[in-house]
């Protein structure tokens, strides 16, 4: 998946970013036969406790399916010591978004997720497509075209039958743009804090 844009306020401080996380993936083309599957599942049953459904449904669907997500640094490690033991099992890094300043942006940021079946009608004119990640409400929705960027993927060779044969090219992600807004993070900071203050439900208006 393409990595967002980043957003900065008026003075180049980040309010909205992406941090990487690692999935654990299998590819079941690159099995050779059934008992290259039961040796994954005692491995990684021991590492990833209760992938053994996942990988059974992906090696008798020939699809690539996630084992887990944001694993962890010790996780990693027990994995790579397995590495040689291990068939069509990768360990591959995703960038997923950060809201550093969640609490006092978020009604201006807004937030990303799944798009839905009435997005997707209105926006695969544009190349949007089913599981997309898009922007729901503010700067996330606003300017969604332009911080998607264009995801990559990979490129299978299949047979007469579209199974899966094997891995030909990897094709690398577009990350999106970047966008500097008119935001004051510092500003903004002053008006929560003096809200909160007042213990109040209220807002604050700057008058230049």
């Amino acid at each position: 998946r393409a990595p967002r844009g980043v957003i900065y306020d008026c003075h180049g401080n980040i309010i909205c970013e992406n941090k990487e996380i690692l999935l654990v993936m299998f590819y079941p083309f690159l099995i050779k036969n059934k008992e290259m599957i039961q040796k994954n599942i005692d491995i990684l049953e021991k590492i990833l406790p209760g992938t053994k459904k996942i990988i059974e449904q992906g090696y008798n669907s020939n699809s690539t399916v996630c084992l887990k997500e944001n694993i962890s640094r010790e996780t990693l490690f027990k994995l790579l010591e397995q590495q040689p033991n291990l068939s069509g099992i990768s360990v591959m890094t995703e960038k997923r978004r950060y809201y550093p300043y969640k609490k006092i942006l978020s009604h201006i940021l807004g937030y990303i997720s799944q798009i839905d079946e009435n997005e997707l009608n209105e926006l695969i004119q544009y190349g949007y497509k089913m599981n997309d990640i898009i922007g729901k409400i503010g700067i996330e929705k606003q300017y969604d075209y332009y911080l998607r960027g264009k995801d990559g993927g990979w490129q299978i060779e299949l047979d007469a039958y579209g199974k899966h044969l094997n891995l030909v090219d990897k094709i690398a992600p577009v990350p999106g743009y970047d966008i500097y807004t008119t935001l004051d993070l510092d500003l903004q900071k002053i008006a929560e804090e003096s809200l909160a203050e007042t213990k109040c439900a209220g807002a604050i208006v700057g008058i230049d």
